[in-house]
């Protein structure tokens, strides 16, 4: 049976044989041990008795030297009585108790041993729980954080430091609102707490990237966290500040994106193609009845003139069906491991001619030398090609400028045109990729839209950010992780 080891620090030998004797009514629960002075090597013990003689210094001073040099034994103070404030506060932060010499008795004693003991279990506990909390916040997969009762950030982990492209240690007091997108959400983040009704709320907001211009949707979970109240006044628990965790959902946004606009694709192409076949046979029909009359009725300026309208009209219908069959074919890519920014490049120089008669320039902005991906070359540069001339000529005709770049975020290889022409009308953005919508004189409306399917074909997807009279971003994004 394990008895319990306990020194008497003490220079005082009648308070020694007193202790130790007190101790002997309990000898088979202690093992006791006796030093004169604290210079001596104090070997390990689970609980020492402090004499308060053994020092002209203060109760602080005495204990932070043992506190020191003794680390986490349980030290009881003995004492003949404690007049200053600053000396209990001292004793009650340094020791685990502490006892009057005048009031000491044998089951006093034992039972403030075993409080100190219990003590002493219940706080390496309570570390051990705290450490195991600890490593699952700042380890997990989750970004996880604490807010101070102003909503500045108080902590973070490192999912959440990498997620908004924040360095470590540069966090700290930095205003929660400055990464929420929208101020309108965070005021109504704000208020609502405000209002006392809600402890938690899970909401959907656009979040800010810190590390470079980016937004992201984030599905927040965020609660409040209470402490009970600094005087006995306050009869609720006080807010000492919020806790919760963000997920990125972009990435769930844009599969759901993807599948929603392969679908979109591929109900257009077979509607288009049950819609060509079924023009084309009584277009047919018309052209053969044209060329009949052709032959039949007689000739003059009139009778020419409108069935020149009626060849011409039937001659134009049969080259869009040519047209509309030929981009609804189901392509077979030619996959192969290539260069994505070799193949940016490439698309770019086929519409350099372009960009130099209309007085656009065309600027590279690559994060990264290379990427390696498994793709098909050629239509993926046709698809990027068409977005660049769909970016040359939104300046109708006025100088300007048009940056190509690419960049990585969340398993996306990100390749985007950005222009500074006319915009996109918001009305206008959510059509320019349906088949046929154009606002080109000249113009079928099939080169987004085959620019789309392409992309689609690759698991990609296209993203649109414009502003009217400011200019048109179009980000493709290509998953790294292909199915």
């Amino acid at each position: 049976m394990y008895r319990t080891k306990v020194l008497i620090l003490t220079s005082d030998k009648i308070l020694e044989a007193q202790l130790h004797n007190f101790l002997l009514e309990y000898s088979d629960k202690y093992t006791v041990f006796h030093q004169a002075e604290i210079s001596k090597p104090i070997a390990p013990y689970d609980v020492i008795l402090v004499d308060e003689n053994l020092s002209d210094n203060n109760p602080a001073e005495l204990l932070e030297q043992l506190n020191f040099a003794l680390y986490s034994i349980d030290l009881i103070y003995l004492t003949e009585g404690i007049d200053e404030p600053e000396d209990y506060a001292a004793v009650k932060s340094l020791a685990t108790d502490y006892l009057f010499k005048n009031q000491l008795t044998a089951s006093g004693l034992h039972n403030c041993i075993k409080y100190a003991i219990e003590s002493r279990s219940l706080k390496q506990e309570i570390t051990k729980q705290q450490k195991r909390y600890e490593s699952l916040f700042h380890n997990a997969i989750d970004a996880a954080f604490f807010l101070t009762p102003d909503w500045k950030l108080g902590n973070a982990n490192q999912a959440f430091l990498n997620l908004f492209g924040i360095k470590s240690g540069r966090f700290e007091k930095m205003d929660f609102g400055i990464l929420v997108n929208d101020k309108e959400d965070f005021n109504q983040l704000i208020a609502d707490f405000a209002e006392g009704q809600e402890e938690s709320l899970e909401k959907e907001i656009k979040f800010n990237r810190q590390d470079r211009k980016g937004i992201f949707p984030g599905h927040l979970k965020i609660s409040i966290l209470k402490e009970p109240p600094s005087s006995d006044e306050d009869s609720e628990n006080v807010i000492s500040g919020y806790h919760g965790t963000i997920n990125n959902i972009s990435y769930k946004k844009r599969l759901r994106r993807i599948k929603e606009s392969s679908d979109k694709i591929a109900m257009t192409y077979r509607l288009a193609r049950t819609l060509a076949h079924e023009i084309r046979n009584p277009l047919t029909n018309i052209t053969l009845a044209v060329n009949q009359l052709e032959d039949e009725v007689p000739k003059n300026d009139e009778t020419e003139l409108y069935l020149g309208i009626i060849d011409r009209s039937s001659r134009r219908i049969n080259t869009l069906i040519d047209r509309l069959l030929k981009s609804s074919e189901q392509r077979t890519l030619k996959f192969s491991n290539s260069d994505i920014v070799k193949v940016i490049t490439l698309a770019t120089e086929r519409a350099k001619d372009r960009a130099k008669l209309l007085d656009i320039s065309l600027i590279y902005d690559f994060e990264t030398e290379s990427i390696d991906y498994v793709c098909d070359p050629e239509k993926l540069q046709i698809a990027i090609s068409n977005l660049i001339t769909n970016a040359i000529e939104s300046f109708n005709g006025s100088p300007g400028q048009v940056i190509i770049g690419e960049y990585l975020e969340d398993d996306y290889i990100c390749i985007y045109i950005e222009d500074t022409g006319s915009g996109i009308r918001e009305k206008v953005e959510k059509t320019i990729f349906d088949p046929f919508y154009t606002q080109k004189k000249n113009g079928v409306g099939l080169g987004l839209t085959d620019t789309l399917a392409i992309i689609s074909e690759h698991s990609g997807q296209i993203e649109v950010d414009s502003e009217p009279g400011l200019g048109t971003t179009f980000t493709i994004l290509l998953p790294q992780k292909q199915s």
